[in-house]
């Protein structure tokens, strides 16, 4: 066994929040820090790259200071930070990277669907329905919106990345409600 890093993304409120989800190592988590693997001690040098959507350039966070780390920690990444203005729904790719003491570098990967933006635009167009719009275009246009939405999280969930980019490009062109 070795130590496989293990990341984490949430996005809430404008921000993503980052985790090491490594842990110790345990009966139930083989590839955590720790007997028989490495220990935690010997790392150090913690970077993360963030790619924002239809982007292949990375903007780099040094987290030497807080990761890696035994416990869950989260790591707030506010827009400023990435030198944007907002969180823009998309597929976001995080690449996290730890080098130890004999300076073996570890890496790992994650691709994540971000849809705060897009899904407060879509919920704000429902949330102006009112009954007596219940056969008009924009209770169709609000459900359409909706199910794209749920479609653009579904084609993520099964790894349709680009499939679910398309559709979150769609719904950015159909919702100018000015969310952040």
């Amino acid at each position: 066994m070795s130590v496989e890093l293990k990341i984490k993304v949430e996005e809430n409120c404008g921000a993503i929040y980052f985790f090491d989800a490594t842990c110790a190592y345990s009966k139930c988590n083989k590839t955590g820090w720790g007997r028989p693997n490495k220990g935690i001690e010997g790392a150090y040098d913690a970077k993360l790259f963030v790619y924002p959507p239809k982007t292949d350039t990375p903007i780099e966070i040094a987290l030497s200071a807080d990761f890696p780390s035994l416990t869950v920690l989260g790591y707030e990444i506010l827009p400023e930070d990435l030198g944007l203005e907002k969180i823009t729904s998309g597929i976001w790719r995080f690449d996290y990277q730890i080098r130890d003491c004999e300076s073996v570098l570890m890496y790992t990967s994650l691709s994540k669907l971000l849809y705060d933006e897009v899904a407060c635009c879509v919920y704000k167009s429902m949330s102006t329905l009112e009954i007596c719009d219940f056969d008009s275009e924009k209770i169709k246009d609000s459900n359409l919106a909706y199910m794209k939405l749920e479609a653009a999280k579904d084609a993520a969930c099964n790894g349709l990345v680009k499939e679910a980019q398309k559709i979150i490009d769609h719904l950015h062109i159909k919702c100018n409600c000015g969310c952040k």
